[in-house]
């Protein structure tokens, strides 16, 4: 559901907006991120050193 609009995500999961909003702070201050960006940047971080640890290779850039 990551990247859909909150109006979007809580009609798809019949939650309140304002549910929607308290999982999504939920979920940033678990990881310990402030923003959109911070997130991006976490989760592909994540990727990286999951893909290294499986493959022994290393990925320059995720573009």
């Amino acid at each position: 559901m990551g990247g859909m609009p909150l109006c979007h995500v809580a009609s798809t999961m019949q939650l309140t907006i304002k549910r929607v909003y308290y999982y999504r702070s939920r979920v940033l201050s678990k990881l310990a991120v402030k923003n959109n960006v911070e997130l991006m940047n976490k989760v592909q971080g994540m990727v990286l050193r999951h893909y290294r640890q499986e493959t022994g290779h290393e990925i320059v850039s995720l573009r």
